[in-house]
């Protein structure tokens, strides 16, 4: 259970959210998704098993949850309700190993959709003999071992960025998808929802705010070697038609020493040798420009 409730958490769902469950079987899911999509948004639940799903109606009529809908059908023939803002593979191993279905199901998914798989997994090559109690406990809910090393290849041509973590000392995998323009999204609306930790939402802000540095730098010194770029052309028509030998030619090339210690050096040594800066106590050895 402690697995499932990470995995769901990795959806980082918000109120008024439609997210898929695929393969719901009895509908273990049902309480944390819809708990977290609140009562305006929509769960949707589907498998293949006509017994399993009729354990999941009697869950949802029991709980009463008005807004769960329930599919029995191959995901490949599904009629599933789009777009989705979420879609949970939870131990969806023949799912994942199945392009027709992978292809219905993001074809639903709308731009932004945040992703969650989770599974079972082969261990690496040097600790094979484990991957014996890897398939003796996937076997009651998988009909192929195919792909069992790397689960989610066939799903990642669908995914802009996929990252995971081994589960369960290492046959275990909980993998996710959240896109930058969704986590900035997520974060002007004032959360990432009851489902992501405090700890993940201050992260996800960092992330965006060195971002946002990171380009302004680039633009920054982009600007300056342009400028710096354009005083050297101009320099260098000045002094077309004078000889080395006179003096306005070793005038230009300090002045053009001046250009570039001006507009790139003078810049970068006042962000090195800030207060803020470990590098501040060179201060007294860089030459002034």
């Amino acid at each position: 259970m402690r697995m499932r409730m990470r995995t769901i958490e990795k959806l980082a769902l918000r109120p008024g959210d439609r997210v898929l469950d695929v393969a719901s079987g009895t509908g273990l899911s049902f309480p944390l998704l819809r708990e977290a999509v609140g009562a305006q948004g929509e769960v949707v639940g589907i498998d293949i098993s006509p017994e399993m799903m009729s354990l999941a109606r009697q869950r949802v009529t029991e709980a009463g949850w008005k807004n769960i809908t329930l599919l029995e059908s191959s995901i490949e023939s599904a009629d599933i309700p789009g777009p989705l803002d979420s879609v949970l593979f939870n131990f969806t191993h023949d799912i994942l190993r199945s392009p027709p279905a992978l292809k219905r199901i993001f074809a639903v998914v709308g731009p932004n959709a945040r992703i969650a798989i989770a599974g079972m997994k082969y261990v690496p090559w040097w600790m094979a003999p484990v991957n014996v109690i890897v398939r003796a406990k996937a076997r009651p809910y998988m009909t192929t071992f195919e792909g069992l090393a790397k689960p989610w290849d066939l799903a990642l041509p669908y995914l802009s960025e996929f990252e995971w973590r081994p589960e369960l000392f290492g046959i275990g995998y909980i993998g996710s998808v959240i896109p930058f323009v969704a986590v900035i999204a997520l974060i002007v609306s004032g959360g990432l929802g009851d489902g992501l930790p405090a700890e993940r939402t201050r992260m996800s802000f960092l992330v965006v705010a060195l971002w946002i540095l990171a380009i302004g730098s680039i633009i920054t010194v982009i600007q300056r070697f342009a400028a710096a770029r354009r005083e050297m052309e101009r320099l260098d028509r000045s002094e077309s038609g004078e000889t080395s030998a006179t003096p306005g030619a070793a005038t230009d090339t300090s002045m053009k020493g001046w250009v570039l210690s001006t507009t790139i050096a003078r810049p970068i040594r006042t962000v090195i040798l800030s207060e803020a800066s470990p590098l501040a106590n060179l201060k007294t050895e860089w030459p002034s420009a």
